[in-house]
């Protein structure tokens, strides 16, 4: 059997769009070939059905299962077409497809892996320029949601530096939907050190020999990254897909906006998405003109807050976080005293944001003077219990570990 003539025939005339999927499918017939060898087999229905009962047995899961089945099915097809007369390739089904759980990476997480030092101890120029062009293709993938054969078929030429804007050409998709996506810093410094005297038809990403970069070479870098930063979890390139469509959804709840950025042709596709989204299906829900008259109004200020927090200025060097901080207090202090009296009075908080005073940071020196921590503790008490604030008594609590006695004066003195 011609394996050459094979490839030409699924390259040309299969509906096998992408390379990788006929990386797959080549690398399928080469195990089945080989066991016809060993066990001096000829291919006839028989024989097929012997080869897929001994893969069953070894517990391969149903995913697995059916990438030998379609490259048989491919088989059958370059029969035919060839005009080989058999009948071996009839008749195969293939098994329910498996969605297993999809376990998703922290933002933590994505950040350390990207910037993971994955040389061992030889240095020099080439191994530096490799590992500047891993790094930049991990972050290019955490912070794009682009599938792993797009990215490494990009060509300079589809990239918009200067305004931050990337096309994913149609001939290099999956489902041949062209889409475009934008990009920030330091991901455009980063391209535009990669693309330094490269012409417009040039491959962005390329290995240490100028190449294509291979998907085993850049997993097995990808599983040495994720081994140096103490992660567990299987870390492989479509994970950075779908981090990228949870983070997004959880980030915007509009799984529309998701579906386009991933170019997912069917809805169907971009739903796995909302798997761990729970907390935000229960937010939605009571937004429900039947149900939210009947939520707790805190629900929805405590659902602004965390749209506000979704933006993590806390780590965004250019924000004073102490400021931000409290400007939110601020904000939601004023849409607790927005609320009518009787909807007052859930002291069940007031507990948490006192606790959140022992994690801010005194502006100067030590402690914060008396008079400093008086204000913030008024304002807290103000913004939860209003005018039921009267009667408080001396209020214990730690700051920077050290015990403070916050006085809150009794009005009716």
């Amino acid at each position: 059997m011609d394996e050459q003539d094979f490839e030409r025939y699924i390259t040309t005339k299969s509906n096998l769009r992408s390379h990788n999927s006929r990386r797959h499918c080549l690398s399928r017939y080469r195990i089945f070939i080989k066991w016809l060898k060993e066990n001096n087999k000829e291919v006839k229905k028989s024989s097929v059905e012997e080869f897929l009962y001994e893969l069953s047995q070894r517990r391969s899961n149903n995913n697995t299962l059916n990438t030998y089945i379609n490259s048989l099915r491919q088989l059958g097809f370059y029969y035919q077409d060839r005009g080989i007369k058999t009948d071996a390739f009839e008749g195969i089904h293939s098994y329910p497809k498996y969605r297993p759980p999809i376990i998703i990476l922290s933002q933590d997480e994505v950040e350390k892996i990207i910037y993971a030092d994955t040389r061992k101890t030889s240095r020099g120029p080439k191994l530096d320029a490799l590992l500047f062009m891993n790094q930049t293709l991990r972050m290019y993938l955490a912070y794009t949601g682009c599938r792993f054969e797009e990215s490494i078929l990009l060509k300079t030429k589809y990239i918009d530096l200067a305004n931050g804007k990337i096309i994913i050409p149609a001939d290099i998709v999956k489902n041949k939907l062209s889409r475009t996506l934008f990009i920030t810093e330091p991901l455009i410094s980063r391209l535009k050190k990669l693309t330094e005297g490269k012409g417009e038809n040039d491959l962005i990403f390329t290995n240490s020999r100028g190449r294509r970069t291979h998907a085993q070479e850049f997993t097995d870098d990808l599983h040495l990254a994720a081994k140096l930063c103490g992660i567990t979890k299987r870390v492989h390139p479509h994970l950075f897909r779908h981090t990228y469509g949870t983070h997004l959804y959880m980030a915007t709840e509009d799984i529309g906006l998701v579906q386009v950025v991933l170019g997912h042709k069917d809805i169907k596709s971009t739903m796995i998405y909302i798997h761990i989204a729970a907390e935000f299906i229960r937010r939605g829900m009571y937004r429900h003109p039947f149900v939210r008259r009947q939520v707790d109004p805190k629900e929805f200020i405590s659902s602004i807050e965390h749209v506000i927090q979704g933006f993590r200025l806390e780590k965004d060097p250019r924000f004073d976080y102490l400021q931000v901080k409290n400007a939110i207090n601020e904000f939601t202090s004023k849409l607790y005293q927005s609320l009518k009296p009787q909807m007052n009075g859930y002291y069940q908080n007031l507990n948490g944001q006192l606790k959140e005073l022992s994690n801010i940071k005194p502006i100067n020196g030590d402690l914060y003077s008396f008079m400093e921590l008086k204000k913030i503790f008024s304002k807290i008490v103000a913004s939860l219990v209003g005018n039921e604030a009267k009667g408080m008594k001396l209020k214990n609590f730690k700051v920077n570990n050290k015990r403070v006695l916050i006085d809150i004066i009794n009005s009716n003195d």
